[in-house]
């Protein structure tokens, strides 16, 4: 996931300049907001967020997507639900870590609509500590997004719902 993080954030970085009513966060094993910082990017925030990636350590530096989700409804409660959409950037490799069925329901109900960028080939998902199995159900739409032409894809398919 590391290799993936800069292509992420660089696609962060546009989504934000292009929408100003968005929000960014990373998250480890928890989140933490960074709009702001993301927002502003000229190519070497970018740099700098990776290099401060130990700031975004909320416990012990391991994925942990139960307590990284637990984490932005805390930091999101405030926010209407009319709306609000969610975009996942991650490979949904959870270290072994279970994810209850009520976090899920928050989320789902929290989130109109839940998209997912995977880094991983598809023909890993939900094999070793993937819980990607665990989000299908609440997502509108999972996808395998290694490369600048399966982005293309992603944001073509989305843009024709949100129309």
């Amino acid at each position: 996931m590391a290799l993936y993080s800069i292509f992420g954030l660089n696609f962060l970085s546009g989504i934000l300049k292009a929408f100003r009513n968005i929000r960014a966060f990373v998250f480890i094993d928890g989140a933490t907001e960074v709009t702001k910082i993301v927002r502003k990017n000229t190519g070497d925030e970018i740099s700098s967020i990776l290099g401060q990636w130990n700031n975004y350590v909320k416990l012990d530096g391991h994925s942990d997507y139960s307590f990284s989700f637990e984490s932005l409804l805390g930091s999101i409660r405030d926010i209407s639900p009319n709306n609000l959409y969610l975009l996942v950037i991650g490979d949904a490799r959870n270290n072994y870590r279970s994810v209850e069925g009520e976090l899920l329901n928050e989320i789902n109900e929290k989130f109109e609509k839940i998209y997912w960028l995977n880094p991983e080939k598809k023909e890993y998902w939900s094999t070793g500590d993937s819980i990607v199995n665990y989000f299908e159900p609440i997502c509108e739409s999972i996808e395998e997004v290694r490369n600048l032409n399966q982005l293309k894809i992603f944001v073509e398919k989305i843009s024709k719902k949100l129309v």
